[in-house]
């Protein structure tokens, strides 16, 4: 939920479909600003949301279930405007809310012990259930978040967050595997945060470190803290219990709850959501893909070094990356935990990287597609970068540049202890 020039994104269409259904004017589209829009919560590309609020200015003489109809009739049917309230002047949905709930719905097996094969055919054990959710309770209050998100600094004051609650509840059988929901409700969240923290919340339960890791994680030093795939993460609610209880019950205004919406939310999630998340970790199988990497994080503390994971083996000839790729072997392994850079986004860059084979992969038919990597490296500007959407035309090429230059030599580092190995043996 963000404006991305050059991209599709959720809110474009929003703002779209209220200027197809004559409720906004095409200078109010392309600056929403003078239509006093925003939103509650900014989701990153690949998180759903099951409740978002928006605040906008609309007009006065169309009934209020009218304009759900005519935006509704506007949108695809994985964007629904479910309701619509009339707020007081001036209301802001993005001060106005006081806290805010996501949920990361994953397998179970993403949890077991590090002795048991985590396999589609694993199983959660009461004491293992029990003890991750004695590990989520640690994060409630408040900490200094700065080691689970990006370009933040231990002594920047926003990185301190409260955490209000976080838990998980029972199993459940789909498709096949079994599930676990993880809810979270905090003030606000930075970038990654909740994927960083569910992400130790695994090596912990794993037994890949002890639980005194999250409490050095605190602390101002730079700790390797995995982060865990996208999928699964989505906005649950944005909560308004300030203004419910200043404005909720004063006889001119309604209170921003859902219980009216309660079942058509329901029907929305399964279908376009749940749904979703469920076939694609099936058909894609990111989270045990993941799992095989958490083993080489180191979880110490370090200013500047993470392990570099390339998504590809490499065989040289005559200095040049080979035309075949493959999975890495334990000798790759070996070599991939002792290459260092001074790059602390190093694994989020190769993570986003190997999801695009055109930069890696010369089997790939956009491989030698110069336009076609092109816009490659621009997606993956977007996720490593805050708010590149609002860098300028000049800033963006230094960006990509920068990213770009970062890429090759990590890949160059590769190819150099590939060679070194190579002579050693």
């Amino acid at each position: 939920m963000q404006r991305n020039p050059g991209y599709r994104t959720i809110e474009d269409d929003l703002l779209t479909a209220m200027l197809h259904a004559d409720l906004m004017t095409e200078e109010g589209c392309t600056c929403p600003q003078m239509f006093h829009f925003q939103r509650a919560a900014r989701t990153d590309k690949g998180v759903s949301a099951a409740r978002q609020v928006v605040s906008v200015k609309l007009p006065e003489d169309v009934p209020i279930p009218d304009m759900v109809v005519k935006i509704n009739q506007h949108l695809c049917s994985q964007i629904r405007v479910m309701a619509i309230r009339r707020a007081t002047k001036g209301f802001n949905c993005k001060s106005w809310c006081d806290s805010r709930t996501y949920s990361y719905m994953c397998p179970t097996f993403a949890f077991a012990p590090e002795v048991e094969k985590a396999t589609e055919d694993y199983r959660i054990t009461p004491e293992v259930l029990d003890g991750l959710r004695n590990i989520l309770k640690l994060y409630e209050g408040t900490h200094n978040f700065h080691n689970f998100t990006a370009r933040k600094k231990a002594q920047d004051a926003s990185a301190n967050r409260y955490i209000m609650d976080i838990d998980c509840g029972q199993p459940f059988e789909r498709n096949g595997l079994e599930w676990l929901l993880v809810k979270i409700k905090g003030q606000s969240f930075m970038l990654h945060q909740i994927r960083k923290m569910v992400g130790l919340a695994m090596a912990i339960s794993r037994g890949l470190v002890g639980p005194e890791v999250i409490a050095r994680a605190w602390r101002e030093s730079r700790l390797d803290v995995p982060i865990a795939p996208g999928l699964g993460l989505v906005l649950e609610e944005p909560h308004y219990n300030k203004y419910n209880k200043r404005y909720g019950s004063d006889g001119i205004h309604e209170p921003l709850t859902w219980e009216d919406e309660k079942q058509k939310i329901e029907e929305f999630r399964e279908e376009n959501i749940d749904s979703c998340i469920i076939e694609t970790e099936i058909r894609d199988k990111s989270m045990l893909q993941w799992l095989s990497t958490l083993p080489l994080h180191h979880f110490s503390t370090s200013e500047v070094t993470l392990p570099v994971l390339l998504p590809y083996r490499s065989s040289l000839s005559a200095g040049r990356e080979a035309s075949h790729t493959s999975h890495p072997t334990d000798a790759d392994t070996t070599m991939m935990t002792s290459v260092m850079v001074g790059y602390h986004n190093t694994e989020e860059l190769i993570s986003e990287v190997g999801k695009r084979p055109a930069l890696w992969d010369p089997l790939n038919k956009k491989y030698k597609n110069k336009d076609k990597k092109a816009e490659a490296y621009l997606e993956v500007c977007h996720p490593i970068y805050l708010d590149y959407e609002e860098k300028t035309t000049q800033e963006k090429k230094q960006i990509g540049k920068e990213l770009q230059t970062h890429w090759r030599s990590i890949r160059d580092a590769y190819i150099r202890n590939s060679r070194k190995l190579k002579d050693e043996s």
